[in-house]
């Protein structure tokens, strides 16, 4: 997986399920991964080792990955998405659209 591709998936994996892990994980994620700072950056800001920040993040997003295998949430949205996608592409109505507009933005609140 590419860096942004990976970045991407933390991002929305952090947040379906940044509230499960513990704060220090969820601080140093979102630092590297919202704010783009580097692990030197973190490592001056909080004074830690880059050590402590690389293993808060590693740590982390290892368990962001463990709740999504196990819960799927973010799974079950892009198989949403994708089948919004085909619907979208049939010859609908005004009507039905609006329709299958109205549910794709319920699915994604």
């Amino acid at each position: 997986m590419e860096e942004f591709e990976k970045s991407i998936r933390i991002n929305l994996l952090f947040d379906i399920y940044g509230g499960l892990i513990s704060k220090t994980q969820a601080k140093m994620i979102s630092l590297y991964f919202q704010d783009d700072l580097s692990l030197g950056e973190i490592s001056e800001l909080e004074g830690i080792t880059r050590n402590a920040v690389y293993d808060s993040i590693k740590k982390g997003t290892r368990a962001l990955e463990d709740y999504e295998s196990k819960i799927g949430v973010l799974a079950h949205r892009e198989e949403m998405d994708k089948l919004f996608d085909e619907i979208k592409r049939e010859n609908l109505s005004d009507k039905e659209l609006e329709l299958v507009l109205r549910i794709e933005r319920k699915e994604h609140e």
